[in-house]
């Protein structure tokens, strides 16, 4: 059942090996994720390979027994799969051990943050927006997002890096949510986790006063005669920007 020459090699690489087999899962031979021995046993207790599966009390043993036969599989695709949910046994071991298994992480939550940069590649939108949610993903990256998981404590911590400038803020919350919602729905904890982050308040907007609005529209009507004045709040500054608008239309600016 044990492979001890894999078992040394593990100890080379700097972390113990798990070998073992289950019927209807298969063999999980993996990187255990630590090279502690009393870790590595309390994981798949290599000293009681020959006590009866249902007595047995390490923690792959009695995730067996229980039917937590998903979180094996995810153990026996491993951390490199991470897009597929994989896990390391001892980061699944630290939620066992407290108890608190239910609060690991979906397979989908474990899904690296390059899944939302495919994501940005591909979704319907102008080149403007596109690249407001690459800056997103460039801010979350330098939070120390690197999975979906990390999302809400990341965009905790961005909420407290851009506090004073909170149209970021809020646009990164937009581009997130949008995100979660396509790809996990609305009811996943996640979009929820999200959402429940509270937008930063924005300052009023300032309006142009009707000088600044006269001289800017003779302006334009030097620059461009038959030109109307029309005037647009610009979200990225509060602040009222003018436009020219030919022919009188109207403009309507999108939040990218």
């Amino acid at each position: 059942m044990f492979s001890h020459q894999k078992k040394r090699r593990g100890v080379h690489s700097g972390t113990k090996m798990i070998d073992r087999i289950f019927p209807g899962i298969g063999r999980i031979e993996k990187a255990s994720g630590t090279s502690d021995p009393s870790v590595h046993e309390a994981i798949t207790g290599t000293d009681l390979r020959h006590v009866p599966l249902s007595e047995r009390r390490d923690m792959l043993s009695v995730l067996y027994m229980q039917n937590h036969w998903d979180v094996l599989q995810r153990i026996q695709l491993g951390h490199k799969h991470r897009a597929q949910g994989g896990l390391r046994a001892v980061e699944v071991y630290h939620y066992w051990r407290r108890g608190r298994l239910h609060d690991l992480p979906s397979p989908e939550a474990a899904a690296p943050l390059a899944v939302f940069t495919t994501w940005a590649k591909h979704y319907d939108c102008s080149a403007e927006h596109r690249r407001g949610i690459v800056r997103t993903l460039e801010s979350l990256a330098a939070c120390g997002v690197k999975s979906l998981a990390d999302l809400p404590e990341g965009m905790r911590r961005y909420r407290e890096r851009v506090s004073d400038r909170p149209v970021l803020f809020n646009r990164a919350r937009s581009h997130v949510s949008r995100f979660l919602a396509d790809e996990l729905g609305k009811s996943h904890s996640l979009y929820r986790r999200v959402r429940d982050i509270e937008k930063l308040k924005e300052r009023p907007r300032r309006e142009m006063s009707d000088l600044q609005k006269r001289l800017r529209a003779a302006e334009l009507e030097r620059m461009a005669p038959g030109v109307r004045l029309q005037v647009a709040p610009d979200p990225t500054d509060g602040v009222e920007e003018a436009h020219a608008v030919p022919g009188g239309r109207s403009v309507t600016r999108t939040d990218p």
